[in-house]
């Protein structure tokens, strides 16, 4: 299926295809976009974030702003809905023929994806607008372009802010935009026309000195007590499933390309550890678990680890990101899923 990028001049790439296809049992997506008028708009619903909403307004942003990571992410019809479903339900089955038959990108792009026609007309109507399309999904759910605030607006109707939210600097979309309707029909959501960043559910909070701390537990200390990963084990019935069954996590990402970054299980965040994995190490050797780091894996830019300033004043340094709480929290992430699953190898994908 790889072989599809470059299949002009040979036969065997088109036959491969071919094969793969009818091994799946599935004819080509058909195409959903006939035309695109550009005057037959509608909008995309619900791409204005509920942060923009809470923030003050600070009005429009400059037309120059320079906007990299926009996205389209296109919907499925109710067909593909329906054979999704009963696909993820077969792959879970160990009666049916198709259970543990995974999909490469290609193959799902192939049943449930957007067909190349329609994925055509779409990036040529971004092209015409003034946009560089900079991806197409290899799955052919999605494509990634960039541009300006200016040519946002004169493409999707709708104007790029700048914003103040709890002292940080922001910029988003304030309204819906609007595409064309041909295209709009296959959309389910516009990316990337603000900048609010995930939140970590991770908190740091600065404790008074008077304050009334918890106890924590930890082995040979009277004074603290913690739950470490034996722990978890026996409260929730792990150990069999290791002992008896060799459920460790071990094989299941089916890495078989040594020199690319790959894992069983697949941690994200949006902070780089390089300088803490020592952290890492520490806890796997206190919880007895076998020494092994993460493959780390950074997605377009790599957003830097936090700034001493992030460190230091987590709570009142305003736009600092990466925050302590991407840091922790990615950390508590991949040491948790290592020990849940102590022979799994840890892919940890970070991205701004």
């Amino acid at each position: 299926m790889q072989s599809r990028r470059s299949f002009v001049g040979t036969i065997f790439p088109i036959l491969s295809l071919v094969f793969a296809l009818c091994s799946l049992g599935h004819a080509a997506v058909p195409n959903r976009i006939a035309s695109v008028v550009p005057e037959a708009r509608r909008p995309v619903q619900n791409t204005v974030s509920p942060r923009a909403k809470s923030s003050i307004d600070l009005g429009a942003a400059p037309g120059s702003l320079k906007l990299n990571g926009l996205m389209l992410q296109f919907n499925k019809t109710a067909a593909q809905r329906a054979a999704l479903d009963q696909l993820m339900a077969d792959q879970q089955n160990p009666s049916s023929p198709r259970y543990h038959q995974w999909l490469t990108p290609q193959q799902f792009g192939a049943q449930f994806g957007l067909s190349a026609d329609d994925i055509a007309h779409v990036t040529s109507w971004l092209t015409a607008q003034g946009f560089t399309v900079t991806g197409v999904a290899k799955s052919s759910t999605f494509v990634t372009f960039s541009g300006t605030a200016a040519q946002v607006q004169r493409a999707f109707g709708t104007t790029i802010h700048s914003l103040s939210l709890n002292g940080e600097s922001h910029i988003a979309n304030v309204t819906d935009p609007v595409l064309p309707s041909a295209i709009a029909s296959v959309v389910a959501n516009i990316s990337g026309l603000n900048d609010f960043r995930p939140e970590a559910h991770l908190r740091v909070h600065q404790v008074p000195a008077n304050a009334i701390r918890p106890h924590f537990t930890a082995p040979g200390n009277t004074t603290f007590h913690a739950i470490a990963p034996a722990d978890f084990n026996i409260i929730y019935n792990v150990n069999p499933l290791i002992a008896s069954n060799g459920l460790s996590g071990a094989g299941i990402g089916g890495c078989s390309n040594p020199s690319v970054p790959c894992g069983d299980i697949a941690v994200l965040g949006q902070v780089d550890i390089t300088s803490y994995t020592n952290d890492l190490k520490a806890f796997r050797t206190a919880a007895g678990l076998p020494a092994a780091l993460p493959d780390i894996l950074s997605f377009g830019a790599n957003p830097g680890a936090p700034s001493s300033a992030c460190i230091n004043n987590p709570n009142t340094t305003p736009n600092c990101h990466p925050a302590l709480s991407d840091l922790q929290e990615s950390l508590f992430d991949i040491e948790w899923a290592g020990a849940i699953a102590p022979s799994a190898k840890i892919l940890f994908v970070t991205s701004t």
